[in-house]
């Protein structure tokens, strides 16, 4: 009896344990959907304010002689998870990170996973701890982030990326190239002397309240519109990745499901015909 009552304990536990990955599953599935609209509502965002924040940086640079100074440093950024239950996707992303990070003088880490991983495996790896409330930033944790990127000359963030839903893979990329890349192409196609000479003083543009706050404020929001296009492809992967867990493990309990109930059905008639022996 006590063999049948384990057998069924352990059978309302794999029950259990298909629910739960069932619910995760459902749950995945419809934050992919939400997700990819944040992604693209990020990149039309982005689009039409580097529009504007190309012209604010050529009208401050040539009717106030204000250019952005930054240190000869590179920065690099790891994306992970607060949360686990996400495969092996966040090891792989810190492992990357560890090898191609070396060479960068500072080092950001953000999300309590990564951190974890590495002060257990990499104790003597020198970061800068970064912890979001949640997996993605709020608008403050976004500006902090791109307050202190502003300072680098080179921003590499690390993270995964959405390939389709049973691959994700790890990537580096390098915001302050994606920002400087346009302005190189605009002045290749405009040399320097006829863009500055478009823009002339009294042509009607003014940046107010002053010149160097507008420009601060669209380096940094610019730089935020990355770092969020960036947690938001990390989350789109993260995602995935647990829709193909939580679907292996809703997997693995059914099969324990059906081992358990044939075991169970086993006992119950070497149970049966003990009783029958017992009665002749």
């Amino acid at each position: 009896m006590f063999s049948l009552s384990a057998l069924k304990l352990d059978l309302q536990t794999a029950v259990s344990l298909q629910l739960v990955a069932q619910s995760y599953k459902e749950t995945a599935a419809g934050k992919l959907k939400r997700i990819r609209d944040e992604i693209q509502r990020n990149r039309s965002f982005y689009n039409e304010v580097s529009v504007i924040y190309r012209t604010v940086r050529v009208v401050a640079a040539k009717e106030y002689g204000i250019f952005r100074i930054k240190n000869n440093k590179i920065l690099s950024i790891l994306i992970t998870p607060n949360d686990r239950f996400y495969g092996t996707l966040t090891s792989k992303v810190v492992n990357f990170f560890l090898e191609n990070a070396k060479t960068s003088e500072d080092k950001v880490v953000i999300g309590k996973t990564g951190q974890d991983i590495i002060k257990t495996m990499h104790p003597i790896f020198s970061f800068k701890p970064f912890v979001t409330k949640g997996e993605l930033p709020d608008n403050k944790e976004l500006a902090d982030l791109a307050e202190l990127a502003l300072l680098y000359k080179q921003v590499l963030v690390f993270y995964p990326t959405f390939k389709t839903i049973l691959e994700q893979e790890t990537v580096v990329k390098d915001i302050t190239e994606t920002i400087e890349r346009p302005m190189r192409e605009e002045l290749e196609k405009n040399p320097l002397e006829i863009l500055f000479g478009k823009i002339k003083s009294g042509s009607g543009y003014i940046l107010e309240p002053e010149a160097d706050k507008i420009l601060m404020f669209f380096d940094t929001q610019v730089l935020a519109l990355l770092l969020e296009a960036a947690f938001l492809d990390s989350e789109l992967a993260r995602t995935s990745a647990r829709l193909v867990s939580m679907e292996q493990a809703e997997s693995r309990a059914g099969k324990s499901i059906k081992d358990k109930q044939i075991a169970i059905s086993l006992a119950l008639r070497s149970l049966k015909n003990k009783h029958l022996l017992e009665a002749y």
